[in-house]
């Protein structure tokens, strides 16, 4: 499921070179899912598509792990839920209820599922937030530069 959604291709994307906004859509499972990306007004000067579709790109991907993670954490709590009762709560034996462990297997692997995708929002919102910590250091040398070689004019 996780590498599914990283080799996602946009159904479509949108570049206003005027307002520095450049959007992407990608489609999951019949469900479509937006990022967008603006450009700061003082960073205009330094406007790149490619950019702001990389960003556009990763937080529509964020969005998606966002619903299916919130998606498998409910299934896999409806499951554990139903263990629970089936077990009447600890007060029967697991091998009378449960005698090969079928049904504790599916509770364990839809908690899996619900953690994978966990890492995989918390890995690409921090792969995100680093992205633009390094772009931000770029516009600051680039600015830097272009105010030095300004004032040698």
């Amino acid at each position: 499921m996780i590498k599914t959604i990283y080799e996602l291709d946009p159904i479509s994307y949108n570049v206003d070179e005027e307002t520095g906004e450049c959007s992407v859509i990608l489609k999951y499972q019949n469900k479509e899912y937006t990022g967008i990306a603006h450009a700061r007004p003082e960073d205009m000067i330094l406007f790149s598509e490619k950019v702001g579709l990389n960003i556009a790109l990763r937080r529509a991907r964020i969005a998606i792990f966002k619903d299916k993670y919130l998606e498998a954490q409910q299934i896999a709590t409806i499951k554990n839920q139903m263990y629970q009762e089936t077990i009447d709560f600890g007060h029967r034996d697991t091998a009378e209820v449960d005698p090969t462990g079928a049904f504790l297997s599916k509770v364990v692997n839809a908690q899996k599922r619900a953690l994978a995708l966990k890492q995989a929002l918390i890995i690409e919102r921090e792969s995100l937030n680093t992205y633009l910590q390094g772009l931000r250091q770029v516009f600051t040398t680039i600015k830097a530069k272009r105010a030095q070689e300004d004032k040698k004019e």
